[in-house]
């Protein structure tokens, strides 16, 4: 990991424990129930749309002109509901930036938990949103 790596999770890191200490991050939780999203998984549907857009909404909100830059700009990344070599990308850019599990390309719960912690909280709301029931997370 070099050193540019190392200070941009530092920041991110921080900025969040400190957005989360002023409640402006959501505590989002969705479904422990959910099935594992990826090859070998679900690979299409609601659920894949739902990790696409949190991906989205995560490079257009909260990503925006920071390092290291996503795989695909959401322009390039579509919403289309398939899991496909870009979503698989996506999600190990992910994984890689939070350091959440094994960069494997799976949302699991681990993963889950994050994404829709980082999300558009529109979609991800507790027991609320469209997402909730759609993404694993551990509680």
């Amino acid at each position: 990991m070099n050193i540019r790596t190392t200070l941009t999770r530092a920041t991110l890191t921080a900025g969040l424990a400190a957005a989360a200490a002023l409640g402006m991050v959501a505590t989002a939780t969705a479904s422990t129930s959910a099935a594992n999203i990826g090859y070998g998984r679900s690979t299409a549907g609601d659920q894949v749309w739902c990790v696409q857009h949190s991906l989205n909404y995560f490079v257009t909100h909260s990503w925006v002109n920071r390092y290291p830059r996503p795989p695909y700009e959401p322009s390039q990344f579509s919403e289309d509901s398939q899991w496909g070599p870009k979503t698989e990308a996506m999600v190990k850019w992910f994984q890689d930036l939070w350091e959440t599990t094994n960069v494997d390309g799976i949302v699991g719960p681990m993963t889950g938990d994050v994404l829709v912690s980082v999300g558009d909280q529109y979609y991800n709301a507790h027991q609320q949103g469209y997402c909730y029931w759609r993404i694993p997370t551990t509680s």
